[in-house]
């Protein structure tokens, strides 16, 4: 929430300001500056950006002077490394060559400052963030060989400190510069270790959750023994004294107290038995069944390579600008309310989903199950989730309210699916498929499903069978029993030629309707 965030920013910068300068002046210039370079990063209008880019920048150096005038090394190296990233994120807004390469200059300047002041100060977190940033900021220069000694530096660093963040930074940038230098080999590792350090530092709210539950789980687990032990105990000691008083009397309240400990332990065995039922629901909600069954079986899930599966990503179009108008409550209800119908489309389908990333919803069929029409299935779904959000924004317009807006990508290929590590684990998959499946994404267009080349192969024979249920067999009997009904295509996809997509050039790619 930065709008929020700014608002309390300034109440703390107002306040400080008629202090003495000091580290908390600085931090909290820096603060501004940083919430301003996020809003900037997600503004879609050139002079709106700009305008934020300019206030971050104006902030940042204050931040500077501020570190500088009271001595703050530690303070003032991360000053210029905020003043670096904002020269960063001009320079990929800028489509110049020659402004392009001066930005990044100067950037690289900035980090080299920074990273002698880290160094000096022994802020051995900083450095390794700091030399993996001079690093990024000389290849965007072409200079994989000079960038490629501070990544490593910035590797082994992070592994001395053992932030998995600052690996996962670092093992990006190694593979950049070795990719960049024909180090194939080397450059597979690297990207391997960055995928894996990745899961280690995302996804944990959901862990926590099944954490707290297991908790409470055992925690109820020992105090039904305990409270069975101390009945039993007092049972029989109960029985014990009145035996030798009265023996009848002695015996009819030693039955009475068996059938209470009965009772106690009845009441704690349920107990236990519904927080179990948590736990186990939980557990189902963040894995798939079959992965959820082999976790609990072994104690872990081995990552498994699947040949054939089909990502699909969608996205909501102008997500910030309906953040401005509405409040954070009404934004996560309407989120909440479209995932929630995902999920469901989903589940129907039997696609699986994988994750929520902000307002990008992530799902692929096929998994952990293969089966022969993922493909088909996740299309289905698709168009379904594109109607749902269009008669949502009818209703919206009618209204008069803010709606949203949605685009669809699909890409079929292999994945590797499975949980890394034994806590803070999510099932996830990797591969070039799903960056393919989000380049379809971002490279479609507002109430469209864009599938890529290899979907289209997947589906372009399905046809819709006696049930109305588009199938991938395709029924090519020339006979008079055959009904046209049997023969009728389930989907139309229209060519839209080779499109360009980030990071993959030019792609085939269609768009796809219900025939």
């Amino acid at each position: 929430n930065t709008e929020d965030a700014l608002l309390w920013y300034a109440r703390a910068l107002e306040r400080y300001e008629r202090e003495e300068p000091g580290t908390a002046l600085g931090n909290t210039l820096s603060n501004i500056g940083n919430a301003l370079h996020r809003k900037a990063e997600e503004e879609t209008g050139p002079e709106r950006r700009d305008s934020l880019t300019e206030r971050s920048r104006a902030y940042h150096l204050r931040s500077l002077r501020v570190r500088k005038e009271i001595g703050d090394q530690r303070g003032e190296a991360n000053a210029l490394n905020n003043l670096a990233a904002h020269l960063l994120q001009r320079a990929s807004w800028t489509t110049g060559n020659t402004e392009r390469l001066t930005l990044l200059r100067e950037a690289e300047d900035l980090y080299r400052q920074s990273a002698t002041l880290a160094e000096a100060v022994q802020d051995r977190a900083a450095l390794a963030s700091t030399w993996a940033n001079l690093a990024e900021v000389l290849l965007r220069q072409d200079r994989p060989a000079e960038a490629l000694p501070f990544a490593e530096r910035a590797l082994e660093l992070g592994r001395a400190i053992g932030n998995a963040g600052s690996i996962a930074k670092a093992s990006e940038k190694l593979y950049l510069a070795y990719k960049a230098l024909g180090r194939k080999g080397e450059a597979l590792d690297m990207y391997e270790l960055h995928t894996t350090m990745l899961d280690s530092v995302r996804n944990e709210e959901n862990t926590r959750l099944l954490i707290r539950q297991q908790y409470a789980y055992d925690y109820a687990k020992r105090e039904g023994m305990l409270l069975m032990e101390q009945e039993k105990k007092d049972a029989l000691a109960s029985a014990e004294l009145r035996q030798r008083s009265m023996q009848r009397n002695g015996l009819l309240a030693g039955v009475a107290m068996l059938a209470l400990v009965s009772m106690v332990v009845l009441g704690q065995r349920n107990r236990i038995r519904r927080e179990k039922a948590r736990s186990e629901e939980l557990l189902l909600n963040i894995l798939p069944e079959e992965v959820a069954e082999e976790l609990k079986a072994k104690g872990e899930a081995e990552a498994r390579q699947v040949e054939s599966v089909t990502v699909l990503f969608t996205d909501f179009k102008g997500f910030t600008a309906m953040s401005e108008q509405l409040s954070p409550r009404e934004l996560v209800k309407d989120l909440h309310e479209c995932f929630s119908a995902f999920d469901n489309i989903c589940e129907k389908y039997g696609i699986e989903k994988i994750k929520t990333i902000g307002d990008a919803y992530m799902a692929a069929g096929g998994l952990p199950v293969p089966n022969d029409t993922h493909a088909v299935d996740a299309v289905r779904a698709a168009l379904e989730i594109r109607d749902f959000i269009a008669e949502g924004k009818a209703r919206k317009v009618a209204a008069g309210l803010p709606y949203f807006e949605i685009r669809i990508g699909i890409h079929s290929g292999p994945v590797l699916a499975g949980i890394v590590g034994v806590k803070k684990f999510s099932y996830d998959i990797w591969g070039d498929t799903v960056n393919t499946a989000s380049r379809m994404e971002s490279s479609g267009e507002v109430g469209q499903v864009n599938i890529s080349e290899a979907t289209y192969a997947l589906v372009k024979d399905a046809v819709v069978g006696e049930d109305g249920v588009a199938s991938t067999h395709r029924v090519d009997l020339d006979n008079d029993e055959v009904t046209a009904q049997l023969k009728r295509p389930a989907f139309t996809c229209t060519p839209r030629g080779k499109v360009q997509a980030k990071g993959k050039g030019e792609m085939e790619m269609y768009f796809v309707e219900r025939a």
